[in-house]
């Protein structure tokens, strides 16, 4: 899953460069680049529901935000239990990763264009680098 996601990405990667800028000569490229981006995104969230269903979901951060921000003022207010705690501890690290990863993606594609999508699939190289952990049943 892992491996699809980083060819869909490294596709969409070529297909922006290829286009840029955007304009009516590069409206085919420009139109590839926008289904193979949707198409990456589409695997992350298999595999986010289907593969890693035991975390928090990376896939809709809208939701994510929302319970954190539940879980926050139920614990500010003192009506949170063990449940609000844990939940909060889960949510708190992909939102802030999110948040830090959207701020400098914006930075990078304003500095560089399409070339930083280089990062997220550099990251998923060492992902596929890096061996299965212990008890998780490769499911791709």
């Amino acid at each position: 899953m892992i491996l699809l996601q980083l060819v869909l990405l490294l596709g969409f990667m070529v297909c922006g460069m290829l286009a840029e800028p955007v304009g009516k000569s590069a409206g085919a490229l420009a139109m590839m680049a926008g289904l193979l981006g949707a198409a990456a995104m589409g695997a992350h969230s298999a595999a986010s529901k289907l593969l890693l269903s035991h975390l928090a979901p990376t896939s809709m951060m809208t939701g994510n935000v929302t319970q954190l921000v539940i879980d926050t003022v139920d614990r500010l207010r003192g009506t949170a239990d063990a449940a609000t705690h844990a939940r909060c501890a889960k949510f708190f690290w992909p939102v802030r990763a999110f948040a830090l990863g959207c701020g400098g993606g914006a930075f990078a594609f304003h500095a560089v264009g399409f070339v930083a999508l280089i990062v997220p699939a550099a990251i998923l190289c060492v992902h596929l680098w890096l061996p299965e952990p212990q008890g998780q049943a490769q499911a791709a």
